[in-house]
Order: C-alpha cells, then sequence, then structure tokens
C-alpha cells in the first residue's frame, strides 16, 4: 500500500488533501476535503510557505497581504518527491476576488537557482508537510479543550 499527496490546500475555512492510493487491487486518486480544522502544526507548516513564495516570486513586502492556499506536489515514475509548486492569494483592492499567485516550479534535485536562492533546501519543509497530510488523512484534526 502506498499513498502519494498530490497537493494540499486550505482555502475560506476548508482544508483538503489530494491523493493517489495504490495497492494490490490498483489505484485510486481521492480527495479528502473537509470543515473540520487540522492539527495547528499543520496548518502552521503550511502557512511557513508564505515566506517561500514572496522571496520566489519577487514580491517584496507583501507579508502582511499574501495568504498560502495550496501546495501542489511533483514525483518522479518510483514515487520519490522531487519537487513542486506553491499558490498564494492576494486580496485586490479594486476586486471582489483575490489574485493567485503561483511560484514556479521548485525542483530538489538540481541545485537549482531562481534568482539567488536555492530552492532545494526547501526540500525539508515539504516533506515535513506531507507528514502532516498523511496525518490529517488519517483523522488527525484540531483538539478542542474542555474546561473541567
Amino acid at each position: 500500500m502506498s499513498l502519494i499527496i498530490n497537493k494540499i490546500r486550505s482555502f475560506k475555512g476548508k482544508t483538503s488533501v489530494s491523493y493517489v492510493y495504490k495497492d494490490k487491487h490498483g489505484t485510486s486518486e481521492s480527495v479528502l476535503s473537509t470543515e473540520e480544522q487540522p492539527d495547528p502544526k499543520f496548518l502552521k507548516r503550511l502557512r511557513s510557505f508564505k515566506d517561500i513564495a514572496i522571496k520566489v516570486c519577487e514580491l517584496g513586502d507583501v507579508k502582511n497581504e499574501v495568504n498560502v492556499i495550496s501546495i501542489s506536489y511533483k514525483y518522479d515514475s518510483k514515487g520519490n518527491e522531487i519537487g513542486g509548486t506553491i499558490a498564494i492569494s492576494k486580496a485586490l483592492v479594486n476586486s471582489a476576488a483575490p489574485i493567485t499567485i503561483n511560484t514556479p516550479y521548485l525542483s530538489f534535485i538540481k541545485k537549482k537557482k531562481l534568482g539567488n536562492q536555492d530552492v532545494s533546501e526547501h526540500k525539508e519543509s515539504f516533506t515535513e508537510l506531507l507528514k502532516h497530510a498523511q496525518e490529517f488523512i488519517d483523522g488527525k484534526r484540531q483538539q478542542i479543550k474542555i474546561d473541567e
């Protein structure tokens, strides 16, 4: 059995994970989408990609104006993670709809530079987010504390 996560999305209070599940019976694609809040560590890791996206897209000082909405992954033929893209959104002053900005494809295989930044250094962050997404698929959610 193997699970390959293709996309993680969190937007307007809804979190979804798109994945491919492979077992001895074959392959199936699925999307887990819910308004249940994931573990806070999951959302914190997802939001940590904001700085990477701002740098890679050369957006300047917009940290308080953008939000990470999704991370997409790409794998080689053996299922090894080889890169991905980050999508962020920014509200526009004269529009009801936000603009979505995607980073260029970030490869972890080559020491590829975008501007003066080596993007292969972010592989660990992408991999850690995958672990949180796996826990989300397995049912881990935010725990509500009840006062005694």
